[in-house]
């Protein structure tokens, strides 16, 4: 009789111990300290793991949202002029801060979304004139694609080797999580965040240069 495959789904799993005990299952050869062939030991090592792969999550998530707000503040500068008076000081006007709240931070204006407008802003805004940024839009678009695939996707422990990471993007994928996998997105999250940060200042650098803030100033 062939064997049957007891892939574990551990997107919501009990905690401690206690689990193991509680649930009284056996495997078929009777034996009370084993689940599906699983020994305590087996189920408790795993719980640790998706607690450690749950925190290496929340790190990607959280840095995603950093980007995010590099983002959202070239896309404001872009449209308000803004420039560096004090790299400590970040005064918001009113209409900046209207920007974001009825635009920016609304649900139906994606981080892809705001991708878009950066690209748009590439093709069309004079602080892009003559600056390749299409490296960065590519890797801007891949650390969003990791975030989505995270939150949308489904984590499961297969014969005990590794947790894998299974999404459907132009089909259904798997990913292996292994600590180098995580390492190399972790170094490109920090990458495209710094050349964010990059760009915004040498924008309001720009502003402070231009033509157009010569006159203004003049008129006030």
């Amino acid at each position: 009789m062939e064997e049957e495959d007891y892939t574990l789904n551990l997107a919501n799993p009990p905690s401690g111990e206690w689990w193991v005990d509680s649930l009284k299952l056996t495997d078929r050869s009777g034996s009370p300290d084993k689940i599906f062939g699983l020994s305590k030991e087996n189920v408790n090592g795993l719980w640790k793991e998706k607690r450690e792969i749950t925190e290496k999550i929340g790190v990607i998530i959280n840095s995603l949202l950093v980007i995010e707000n590099s983002l959202e503040l070239i896309i404001t500068d872009c449209f308000f002029k803004k420039q560096l008076v004090n790299k400590d000081i970040i005064e918001i006007t009113h209409e900046e801060k209207l920007f974001g709240e009825l635009l920016l931070k609304r649900e139906f204006f994606t981080t892809m979304n705001k991708w878009r407008v950066l690209r748009g802003l590439s093709k069309s805004h004079p602080f892009f004139e003559g600056k390749n940024i299409r490296s960065l839009l590519t890797k801007l678009k891949e650390t969003i694609n990791i975030r989505d695939r995270f939150a949308h996707g489904e984590i499961i422990f297969k014969e005990l080797k590794y947790p894998i990471l299974t999404y459907y993007e132009d089909g259904y994928k798997e990913q292996n999580l292994s600590e180098s996998y995580f390492e190399e997105i972790n170094l490109k999250f920090k990458e495209v965040h710094l050349e964010l940060v990059r760009i915004s200042i040498d924008l309001r650098k720009f502003y402070q240069k231009s033509p157009e803030s010569d006159s203004e100033e003049k008129i006030n």
